[in-house]
């Protein structure tokens, strides 16, 4: 008879249930929370000993009680009985799931139907875990750490793939930034070559106050600032992914000599012979515009940092590819940092001698690449 009242959930009739107790905030550091449903007084008892040594337990004896409080302070697990009175464990297990902020809560069902169908009836209804009565303290204890263990490993990773999307989205932030700022830089720039360039045909170099001379210093100047905006564009457009090429026939000898023009002036100032050995004519298939790209950061590279001596470029067939070779006698770049120099914002140099983002290399890099090809550093005779 007492154990047959131990089951038995009738209240007097001129009473009201009682409001479910709800579960109690956690404060920092505080133990996790388990919420255990069970009709039975016994199981509740023994379950609640078991358990309150590592958590903070609280035991309501039918599953709508159960939802009540889950829903008005979502535990770390519940641990349900499947035959209950007002709502069963399969019943609860399906409220919680369906709401948002307790559907990923651990769930783990108690029933005494033993066998296979059993199990697996209870773990295809959603739970993730089935024990079957009479179970032992130990399997209960270890079951439950178990997917308290996996819950914080999920909300770990949920935190750290937030934290990535959020960078991500920084970063295209950053990106459309750079992208606009520097579409919006270029349109006075080029104007301001154009003007400049005019100005300087129509003034001879020796004219009072050296203004020919002082034209050239701005120009120079333009040129390194369009270049700087050109780097930010390409950083912005490529991100991860590889420059798009537009391929198209292109004489690459032709392009080595124009480019070599343009920079003659610079080499003269910087008392750099330029040697060029090519073939007569050198081709294939290229985005012109990137190549160009390529040569003219390589030969200013070697003009910068091989000042005095002579800068040599050469362009001849190697099997099925062309091999292009800019070697200037410099101060080289020591072997430990001959990898480094092609990954983003490295330098082998110090940036307040100078200058420079660290990204032409790493640019290069992705160019050449994009036309199935390698760039490498290799050491030349005293530098």
């Amino acid at each position: 008879m007492q154990e047959a009242l131990r089951w038995s959930l009738e209240e007097p009739p001129a009473l009201a249930a009682p409001p479910a107790p709800a579960m109690p905030t956690p404060a920092p550091g505080a133990r996790e929370r388990v919420l255990l449903a069970d009709d039975n007084a016994d199981m509740r008892d023994y379950i609640q000993r078991v358990l309150s040594v590592d958590f903070d337990v609280l035991a309501l004896a039918d599953g709508q009680a159960a939802l009540e409080a889950a829903l008005a302070h979502p535990p770390d697990l519940v641990l349900s009985d499947v035959m209950m009175p007002r709502l069963d464990g399969v019943g609860l297990l399906r409220a919680l799931r369906a709401a948002p902020h307790t559907r990923d809560l651990p769930i783990l069902l108690l029933s005494a139907r033993a066998g296979e169908e059993a199990t697996l009836s209870g773990l295809e209804s959603g739970a993730d875990d089935y024990l079957v009565k009479p179970f032992s303290a130990r399997e209960l204890l270890t079951r439950v750490r178990s997917h308290l263990t996996l819950r914080r490993m999920r909300r770990e990773v949920a935190r750290e793939r937030a934290q990535v999307e959020h960078l991500l989205e920084a970063v295209r932030v950053r990106d459309e930034f750079l992208s606009l700022a520097s579409h919006e830089l270029k349109t006075p720039l080029t104007a301001f070559q154009l003007q400049l360039g005019a100005i300087e045909r129509g003034v001879s170099k020796a004219s009072p106050h050296d203004i020919g001379a002082r034209l050239e210093t701005a120009r120079r100047s333009v040129r390194r600032l369009a270049n700087l905006v050109e780097t930010l564009l390409d950083v912005s457009r490529l991100g991860p992914d590889r420059p798009r090429l537009s391929l198209a026939p292109v004489d690459l000898t032709a392009l080595v000599h124009e480019v070599v023009a343009a920079h003659q002036d610079e080499a003269r100032r910087q008392g750099v012979a330029l040697v060029v050995q090519a073939n007569a004519s050198l081709g294939g298939y290229f985005d012109r515009e990137r190549m160009e790209q390529v040569i003219q950061h390589l030969l200013s590279n070697a003009l910068k940092f091989g000042r005095g001596r002579p800068v040599e470029l050469s362009l001849h067939e190697e099997g099925p590819l062309v091999a292009l070779r800019v070697v200037d006698h410099g101060i080289g770049i020591p072997e430990a940092d001959r990898e480094r120099v092609f990954e983003r914002f490295e330098r082998a140099v110090p940036a307040q001698h100078y200058g420079g983002l660290g990204l032409g290399l790493w640019l290069l890099r992705q160019v050449v690449e994009a036309h199935q090809g390698h760039i490498l550093l290799q050491e030349t005779p005293g530098g």
